[in-house]
Parts: C-alpha cells; sequence; structure tokens
C-alpha cells in the first residue's frame, strides 16, 4: 500500500492521524515507500547515529529588530547593528550549544542554523520556499512602530508550518514597552506559541550598569526558551543511517556553493553509499530539512545541488533589491541581472540564477527576447485594455480567514505564456488569451478574493486551466481554505450588479449525485440550471427558442441531464496525464453538455493496487459496476493485483454489457535508470490482455490519447444515453 501523507481524508488505508510517525523521519516519509524501505536498509547495514541539528527563521517586518536578534544569539552583549546594516536576503549563521543525547550518555553538540529574513515585502513572496515544518520560528515585533500585523504572521507561519513551535518577541526599542493580548494569541494558535518574551536589546551602549546586566539576564532567558524549543522539535535525535552523518559533514566542512547531481554522487560513495536509491533518498532528505537544495522535478534544475542555499538565494534577492532594478518598477532586462552577478562565486552561473528566479516565481521572460517582468514590482495602476462586455462569465475565489502575499505573482509567473500583451499586466493583474477566448484575473488582498472573468468562444477550456493553477497555488500552502464561486444567471441576477453567488463545490457536488438538475436562485427563487452554471455554457440561444414558441416544459424536458460515469484508473508516474485527462473531460463538457449529457469523471489514483491490497472487494465491484467508462493508463508497470481486478471489470462487462474497458500504454521513452523489474508485469500482463480478446491500445503522449478517447467517444456516448 502507498504511503500518503497530509491527505486530511483518505479511502482504504491504514489511518494513522494522532499517531505521529517517530521513524523514519516524516522528510523519507514524504518520499513514498521506496525511500523508507530504503531508509531501513540502510540503517541496517551501517547502524545508526543521531543528528542534531535544526532550522531557526526569524521573521517580522523590516527594521523590527531580526538582524539584532541574530547576533545576539551569538553574543548577547554585542553591539547593535547600525541601520544601514539591514538584512538583504537571507543570512543563515550557525548557532552551537550543548544538548543531552537522547540515549543518557553525555552530552551532543547541537547546530541551529538561524535563518534572519529580510524585512521587504518583496522577500516575502518567496517565504513559502524556506518556511518549513519541523523548524522553530521567532516573529520579533517592534514597539515602538506597533506596525506587527500578528494576524498576518501567524497565519503565513501556520499555512507553511502547521503547528511548529513559535516564539513571539517583542522588541523595546526606545525602551517602548507593549502589551498584547497573549490569552487571545495562544487560544488561536494553543499548540504553536510555546513564549511571549519582551527584551531590550541596548546592552553595551547601555551606561546604566543595573539595568544593563538586567537586559542580559533577559536575553539569555530568550536564548534559554530557543535552545530549550530547539532541542523539543520532533525530528532530533532521530535515528539516522550513520553514514548519512558523515556526508552531512563532508558539506557542512566543503568550500563550494554549488555541485552538479554527480558529483553530490560521487561525495556519497567516497562515504560508503553507493545504491542510487540510498542517494536519492538522502538527498531528499538533506533538501527538506534545508541542508541542501535540489529541484528534482525543474529538468533545468536537477543535474545542480546547491550546498549553500544562503548563496543561491542572496544571488536571486540581489537583484529585486537592487535600487536601478526597482527604478525599472518590475520590467527589466536579463543582461541587468548578469551585470548584478559580477563576482568570482557567481562565475558561469547565470543561467542556474535565472531559472532559480523563475523557479521560486519571482520573473518571468518574455518569449526567451531576455525582457524580464517581476509581477510584484509592476506599478499598481490599471493599464487600458479592450474587452468585450458580450458572453460575460464571472467567478471568485474566495479565502475564507486569511489570503497569503503572492498567490498572484505566483500565478502570474506560471500562465505567463497565456498574456498575449505584455503591457496588459499590473501588480495584481492580468489579461491573458487562449484561443480567442480572454480570461481577466485580479486580486483584491483586502477583500481576500481573486475575481475573475471570461469572454470568447471557449470559456470552459480556458476556465479550467486557470483553476487547475489556482488550485494548484492555493493548495500548496497548509490548510488554506477557498472556495470557487459562480454568479447565478437567473433573470434578475443577469441584470444585477451583485448576483447572488453559488459555491462551486456545492453545484458539482449536487449534479454528480443526481439531487436535482437545478438550484434555487436565493434572490428570485427561480429555479437554475447547473449544468451551464458549471461549464460555462452558453444556454440562450437553446433556451430562447422554446421560449419564444411559448412551451418552457418543452426546454425542462430536453435538458434533463443524462450523466456518463467514467472511471479513471492510473498509477502515481502517469499524474501529469491524470490531469490532462481530467481537463480533457471537463472540455468535452462543453460539448456535451448542449445536448443535455454531463460527463461525471471519477479519479482514484493506483486505484487497483490499493483496494486490492486491503481485500476491500466488494467496494471495487460497487465501483466498477456503477461506472459506464472503465479506463486504465499504464506506462512502465502494472500494480500488484491489477490483472485480477481488470479480469473481474471484463467479468461484469459481459454479464451486464457495462463498464466499456479500455486500456491505454504510454509509448513514450523511458530512461534504462528507470526501468525495474515491473516492467516484467506490464509485458506479461499485456501477453494476458491478448488471451483474453482486449487488444491493449498504445498512445504516443496526452494529445494522442485525447484525440483517440475523442474518437471512441463519439461512438459509445451515443449509445449509454441514446442522443
Amino acid at each position: 500500500m502507498e504511503i500518503q501523507i497530509d491527505s486530511e481524508y483518505a479511502l482504504d488505508c491504514v489511518n494513522l492521524n494522532g499517531n505521529p510517525i517517530e521513524k523514519p523521519p516524516l522528510e523519507v516519509v514524504r518520499q513514498g515507500n521506496k525511500a523508507i524501505q530504503n531508509y531501513y536498509s540502510q540503517m541496517e547495514l551501517q547502524g545508526k547515529d543521531y543528528l542534531f541539528e535544526a532550522k531557526m527563521l526569524i521573521v517580522g517586518e523590516g527594521e523590527s529588530g531580526k538582524t539584532t536578534l541574530s547576533h545576539k544569539v551569538h553574543n548577547a552583549d554585542c553591539a547593535l547593528p547600525h541601520i544601514d546594516d539591514r538584512t538583504r536576503g537571507i543570512t543563515i549563521k550557525p548557532y552551537h550549544f550543548k544538548v543531552n543525547a537522547r540515549d543518557g550518555e553525555g552530552t551532543r553538540p547541537f547546530q541551529l542554523n538561524v535563518w534572519d529574513f529580510g524585512g521587504q515585502e518583496i522577500y516575502h513572496a518567496t517565504h513559502r520556499f524556506f518556511l518549513s515544518k519541523r523548524s522553530l520560528y521567532v516573529l520579533v515585533a517592534d514597539n515602538r512602530k506597533d506596525d506587527t500585523d500578528f494576524n498576518y504572521w501567524l497565519n503565513i507561519i501556520e499555512l507553511f508550518a502547521g503547528d511548529s513551535p513559535m516564539i513571539i518577541l517583542l522588541n523595546e526599542k526606545g525602551d517602548v514597552q507593549r502589551s498584547i493580548n497573549i490569552a487571545e494569541l495562544r487560544g488561536r494558535y494553543p499548540e504553536s506559541i510555546k513564549e511571549v518574551i519582551a527584551v531590550n536589546f541596548k546592552t553595551r551602549e547601555e551606561s546604566d550598569e543595573y539595568i544593563r546586566r538586567k537586559r542580559l539576564q533577559k536575553i539569555e532567558k530568550l536564548k534559554s526558551h530557543i535552545e530549550h524549543n530547539a532541542y523539543c522539535l520532533p525530528h532530533i535525535g532521530e535515528p539516522l543511517p550513520a553514514l548519512w552523518l558523515d556526508v552531512r559533514e563532508a558539506i557542512e566542512n566543503g568550500t563550494r556553493n554549488c555541485i552538479y547531481r554527480e558529483e553530490f554522487d560521487d561525495i556519497c560513495r567516497k562515504h560508503k553509499i553507493t545504491g542510487e536509491q540510498d542517494i536519492t533518498t538522502l538527498l531528499g532528505y538533506f533538501h527538506d530539512l534545508g541542508v541542501v537544495l535540489h529541484f528534482d522535478e525543474n529538468p533545468l534544475l536537477r543535474n545542480r545541488v546547491i550546498l549553500k542555499p544562503f548563496w543561491a538565494t542572496n544571488a536571486v534577492y540581489r537583484i529585486f533589491d537592487n535600487d536601478g532594478i526597482k527604478a525599472k518598477e518590475g520590467r527589466f532586462r536579463r543582461n541587468d541581472c548578469i551585470a548584478l552577478w559580477n563576482g568570482d562565486e557567481y562565475r558561469h552561473m547565470h543561467d542556474l540564477f535565472m531559472e532559480l528566479m523563475k523557479n521560486f516565481q519571482l520573473a518571468y521572460e518574455i518569449d526567451q527576447t531576455g525582457n524580464m517582468v517581476a509581477p510584484q514590482m509592476l506599478p499598481q495602476d490599471t493599464p487600458d485594455y479592450n474587452w468585450a462586455t458580450n458572453n460575460n462569465l464571472l467567478m471568485q475565489y474566495r479565502y475564507d480567514k486569511f489570503m497569503p502575499k503572492g498567490i498572484f505573482s505566483q500565478f502570474a509567473v506560471k500562465m505567463n505564456r497565456y498574456i498575449a500583451n505584455n503591457k496588459w499586466i499590473w501588480r495584481n493583474g492580468v489579461i491573458q488569451e487562449r484561443d480567442g477566448t480572454q480570461a481577466e484575473i485580479i486580486e483584491n488582498l483586502f477583500d481576500r478574493r481573486i475575481y475573475i472573468r471570461f469572454a470568447g468562444p471557449n470559456i470552459a477550456e480556458f476556465r479550467a486551466i486557470i483553476t487547475d493553477t489556482l488550485d494548484e497555488i492555493s493548495n500548496s500552502y497548509h490548510k488554506l481554505q477557498y472556495e470557487k464561486m459562480i454568479p447565478c444567471n437567473c433573470s434578475v441576477c443577469s441584470e444585477n450588479k451583485v448576483p447572488h453567488f453559488f459555491r462551486f463545490s456545492a453545484l458539482r457536488n449536487r449534479l454528480q449525485k443526481g439531487i436535482k438538475a437545478t438550484i434555487e436562485c436565493e434572490i428570485s427563487a427561480e429555479d437554475v440550471l447547473m449544468l451551464p452554471l458549471l461549464e460555462g455554457l452558453d444556454i440562450g440561444q437553446m433556451k430562447g427558442k422554446y421560449e419564444d414558441m411559448g412551451k418552457r416544459g418543452e426546454w425542462e424536458k430536453e435538458v434533463q441531464i443524462k450523466t456518463v460515469k467514467i472511471f479513471l484508473a492510473s498509477s502515481s508516474e502517469l499524474s501529469n496525464h491524470r490531469k490532462e485527462f481530467e481537463i480533457f473531460i471537463r472540455c468535452k463538457n462543453d460539448e456535451y453538455g448542449k445536448k443535455g449529457i454531463y460527463l461525471k469523471l471519477t479519479l482514484w489514483e493506483d486505484f487497483p493496487d490499493a483496494m486490492s491490497q486491503t481485500r476491500l472487494q466488494d467496494e471495487y465491484n460497487k465501483a466498477v459496476a456503477d461506472s459506464d467508462v472503465f479506463v486504465s493508463l499504464f506506462h512502465t508497470k502494472v500494480g500488484k493485483y491489477t490483472e485480477e481486478e481488470f479480469q473481474k471489470a471484463l467479468e461484469t462487462f459481459k454479464e451486464n454489457g457495462r463498464p466499456l474497458v479500455y486500456t491505454y500504454f504510454n509509448d513514450t521513452a523511458v530512461n534504462i535508470s528507470d526501468i525495474t523489474q515491473d516492467v516484467l508485469s506490464l509485458l506479461n500482463f499485456k501477453k494476458r490482455l491478448n488471451e483474453l480478446g482486449h487488444f491493449p491500445t498504445s498512445y504516443t503522449g496526452i494529445d494522442d490519447l485525447k484525440n483517440q478517447f475523442s474518437d471512441q467517444m463519439t461512438k459509445f456516448i451515443p449509445k449509454l444515453t441514446g442522443v
């Protein structure tokens, strides 16, 4: 059974919610079953050791005292930094102290990596890459300014770090004391807030010796809280394969900032870690802990391992903290960046930094012209642009209690290929175009909403792409709650500037469950067809041809929705194809919805393995029997029980005539290193299909798959629906 992490609820699994995983480390568990098995095999071969290392991240507004805290942790009586010494980018300094060994044998050195973030708002957009779980957080507030948005910072930390421990530090700059409602904060974040402590960092500059000593005592008390909470982090003292720590020490003592992946492998082999999967598991663990940076999913970055994260991130931040770049208001040239990366440490690294900037979703390049755009630095003024006001479809994203900064800028970078006119993008909005259809996307942080407006002939497909991207970004935040909203199109709301909005999820759930084809508008009390709301269909002409004849009943009869249930099973290696297939079905609903047909797609990742291994065969039979069409996608492997389950699906078809069973095999090239013993199961399964008279179908890519299945749909949908 494949391990699943972070799902609030999952079917057909052993649910361990509320029972924390003690070993292997969570960072290993997140990599999946192979990494878990690999962890135990390495432990058995190497023996175990313990890593006493953690991250402390200092966050807060600019000039709140974050850099001062970073200095005072190392030396409580050091001089206050000059105002011009503000942090640009990120500084990371190791702080060492002694702790008791978990096995009770004396003490061990503890390394706390203190991350000091620049306070400028441009840096907030990249917090998501570094604010991780199983770290200690210190939120610094300047008592003089009283400008710390506790709601913002506490929500940000919760979104990225879950219930990680947090210390709130009230910096008594200028001897200004401040009281906050500690009980209220603890009530909202009972698991996170460990300490709220007020400190005045002015010690060496203080002439009164008594006051100076009292302040030093407070700072030492703060350091004691920091050390205690760092030591209590759940991963501290976790048993690790002993040789992992040797590799960690080699990285720590090395002088190079970045190496090729092959060189990292050589370091591991030098320390007797030779298996390819062993090295991959270790690299993933180090990345999650922030020891290194390695972006395996980015084809232009996967061959690099950044050994000094602050070196790379500060190179990127150097661009956005430059006065010359700021003066260009979000539009600059690639050569502007290269001119700023002029030191020896940056030699031959320009392409790496440019790709990191894109990977951090800070900027994009316009069609490889060298012209760069950083959405979060653009002017706030809305430009003039053309917009067709007829046949518009509206939509909103409404965020519940909190909306983090940076969602729109991430979206603009990820979806920049659809920006037809690069003058039509500003700080919080953009106009995009695809196949003659326009989309206007505007973010309003004050309202906690994203407003979307569509116009054109292919709304459903473009909306599917846009909402899929916004969902992906929003879901990357831990516990972020939001809802997609669709405006009512009844006779009253169509003319109303403030129409009633339906929750997208409620409409889809009602339609899929077959409760009714309509839903009542709360303003007009009219019954509104749900399918056009969901798919963005223009039903005016269809409805009009009956209403003009006084035959509204005929209209309602014709649009009785007929549902075709399509079940898609695919392994995780084809997750991108599954995602594209889902968008394809949504687009097909635009076509078939005009005929009163709704295609209900059910997705279940690794469905055959999960169902059979738990032996929930009754549930499997129910799911298959309830489907009209059963589709399976394969690439390099077949699940352990797939043959048994396919046989059952085929038997069900022979008995009932449904579901129609389709099997598609992806014929794209496979790296030799990715071929395992699982490929034998694939060959045997294909042979078995031939014996059953069910011949497998090959496809070369997602477009080929969509074309082939579209041809099949023209054949089976009329038979299934009679339309």
